[in-house]
């Protein structure tokens, strides 16, 4: 888990166009350029001056609508050239990743709201976001020339998480672009303890219809987390499906693609090692977060980046994004340490199927001399605690797994995407994995069509 960056500020925006009325007569809150200083419409008074030896404030007192924790943003792309730069790419259309990287700050803005008081101050206790559950793409190409606006509100509450739903919607036809979820939770910034967070009560049908959503996911993430392959041995019809394709890939290596009767060349069929790439790179304090941690948004976008890299070395043709499915935040990542991004298609049916996954993990290294810091507590004591346990492992070993990320895309032809076949038994829980979330995401998907926003702006 990463603890989020409580000032969206520091982001991209300035104050003047951040609303938290669904009225479509409010005023936005407008981008201006990223990291640029401004107020914020959160309080953040209780973060910065509250003692750090004090209790936990007690929110279950608290009793909120979904209503009380919408929040919308206009980014002007049609009209702001400085703002369309930041995020146009080489074929001008938007990157993904930049929008990755707004999205998580705006959810983790409703998130602190939720937990405002009814003065409007934020308890003195850290966000964390456990995860972002599904992400997907409702409209292609994404236009850099095209006023959007995010909209998202807490949908679901438990007694310390929250499901946040973000839609991003086109202002000129009011359809939605990209549709979101994320769960976030409340921690006692000393203790790192759960800490209960309000209660949530729907006032109106779509709330509730969203309410009942959001907890059938929770339930839906769970009953997953408890038959992870980490967990739980493969099923046999999962063991028959990787069986199924060793047989094949030895008989089409045996007897070529005209005599197994498969629709495959040695162009493509392919092996998960064969589409791995890495990068590693510095992480600076400009990209941490309120806590001091790298922010989450800016390592889902440099996920995303090597996940689209991969996506193109395996088909040679430009990656077409679909979704973005479970990633996960497991530990916090510091500054001034080396993170290592890896990536590798962990799934693909091949012909004529043209969908494929990528998987990719972050791992940190954070050099020893940071030992000293945690004397003067600037560093975690828990990381510290953690690299020490690392240090007499191999080189390759002293890393910490702090996030995984998976993406979903498609290439324009069918041919174009080979046959993902498991090599080793590493490979094969991948594989199913990604069977897995597939089978799910579908499901979730079902319920997300393009034309329809989940949060329809009403007139007061």
């Amino acid at each position: 888990m990463r603890r989020f960056n409580k000032l969206y500020k520091i982001r991209s925006f300035s104050k003047n166009n951040f609303s938290s009325s669904p009225s479509p007569s409010s005023t936005f809150f407008h981008i201006r350029t990223a990291h640029e200083t401004a107020s914020s419409s959160i309080s953040i008074s209780s973060l910065h001056d509250a003692p750090t030896n004090i209790p936990v404030v007690d929110l279950s007192r608290l009793v909120k609508s979904p209503a009380q924790t919408f929040l919308r943003v206009l980014l002007p792309f049609a009209t702001d050239h400085s703002l369309r730069q930041q995020f146009v790419n080489k074929w001008g259309m938007l990157r993904v990743g930049k929008l990755l990287e707004e999205l998580d700050a705006f959810a983790g803005n409703i998130a602190y709201k939720f937990i405002e008081d009814e003065h409007g101050i934020a308890a003195p206790i850290a966000i964390v976001t456990a995860s972002f559950d599904r992400l997907d793409l409702l409209q292609r190409p994404l236009s850099a020339h095209v006023d959007l606006e995010l909209r998202g509100m807490v949908t679901y509450a438990g007694t310390s998480s929250m499901n946040i739903d973000i839609d991003l919607v086109r202002t000129d036809t009011g359809t939605p672009v990209i549709q979101a979820a994320s769960t976030f939770v409340a921690r006692d910034r000393i203790t790192n303890k759960a800490v209960t967070v309000p209660k949530l009560r729907p006032t109106t049908e779509n709330e509730s219809r969203l309410y009942e959503a959001g907890k059938v996911a929770t339930e839906s993430r769970k009953r997953a987390r408890q038959a992870s392959l980490l967990r739980q041995p493969p099923t046999p019809t999962e063991l028959a499906l990787v069986h199924s394709l060793v047989v094949e890939y030895q008989g089409f290596m045996r007897e070529g693609a005209h005599g197994s009767g498969l629709q495959l060349s040695k162009n493509n069929a392919v092996f998960p090692e064969e589409t791995q790439l890495s990068t590693t790179i510095l992480t600076m304090p400009q990209d941490k977060n309120l806590h001091g941690k790298v922010f989450g948004g800016f390592l889902m976008r440099q996920a995303f980046e090597i996940a689209f890299a991969t996506g193109w070395k395996l088909t040679g043709d430009l990656p077409r994004f679909l979704a973005m499915d479970d990633v996960s935040f497991l530990a916090p990542v510091e500054t001034g340490a080396l993170l290592t991004f890896d990536a590798r298609c962990t799934y693909a049916q091949g012909p004529p199927s043209n969908v494929y996954s990528v998987s990719v993990s972050a791992k940190m290294s954070v050099p020893d001399r940071l030992s000293a810091a945690l004397h003067h507590g600037a560093v975690d004591a828990k990381i510290m605690q953690q690299q020490s346990q690392l240090q007499n492992l191999p080189p390759s070993a002293q890393q910490q797994l702090t996030n995984t990320f998976n993406f979903v895309f498609y290439g324009d032809e069918a041919n174009s995407v080979p046959r993902v076949y498991p090599k080793a038994y590493t490979d094969a829980m991948a594989y199913i994995e990604a069977h897995r979330r597939t089978l799910l995401s579908e499901q979730l998907a079902s319920g997300r069509k393009e034309g329809t926003t989940r949060f329809p702006l009403v007139d007061h």
